[in-house]
């Protein structure tokens, strides 16, 4: 992706946002880029579980303030962009071994895949000291670009295309100007 052809600001937020607040995680610019009417955290072109991933991602990047830098925006806006045509792909009897191959990666950072969703290991959140965060985050970004790998090798998916710079200037504008 060409960053210096972006004509808005891409820092993607904390949690998730409605349209116009001019804020937004990176599953809510895929739900723009990807035309659902309803903006959300779990584009229909994309399956649950890596939305979740990727959620965990963004909002560990944020941690310590509401916005990621532009260099970190970028860095999870490329792994849920890597998601799309994962939504509905995966054989059940795959799954399980993804699951048990992602959980075996996420257990070191304190998580699991349960639920559908991201969550806390059974021995509860495995305390993250400050200066050790940007660390961990990067653990995590790495753990989901492997599930996401995976999930897509499963699958049998090719990667998807790059990133239109053009798309994503479209779907930043109307998260910036959009009431609903």
């Amino acid at each position: 992706m060409n960053i210096e052809r972006i004509t808005y600001p891409l820092r993607l937020a904390r949690g998730s946002h409605r349209a116009g607040s001019g804020k937004g995680c990176a599953m809510n610019v895929l739900s723009w880029m990807t035309g659902n009417q309803e903006i959300t955290d779990f584009p229909e072109c994309s399956a649950r579980l890596l939305a979740s991933l990727v959620q965990t991602c963004n909002d560990a990047k944020a941690y310590a303030a509401e916005f990621l830098s532009p260099q970190d925006s970028v860095v999870v806006l490329d792994l849920a962009w890597r998601t799309v045509g994962t939504g509905g792909t995966l054989h059940p009897s795959c799954q399980s071994l993804w699951i048990l191959e992602v959980n075996a990666a996420l257990v070191k950072l304190g998580l699991e895949i349960g639920r559908g969703h991201v969550q806390m290991t059974d021995l509860g959140f495995i305390p993250v000291p400050a200066d050790d965060l940007d660390c961990w985050a990067d653990d995590m970004i790495d753990v989901t670009r492997f599930a996401i790998d995976r999930w897509r090798e499963l699958a049998g998916l090719n990667q998807p295309e790059d990133i239109s710079t053009d798309d994503l200037n479209t779907a930043l504008g109307k998260m910036l100007c959009t009431q609903t």
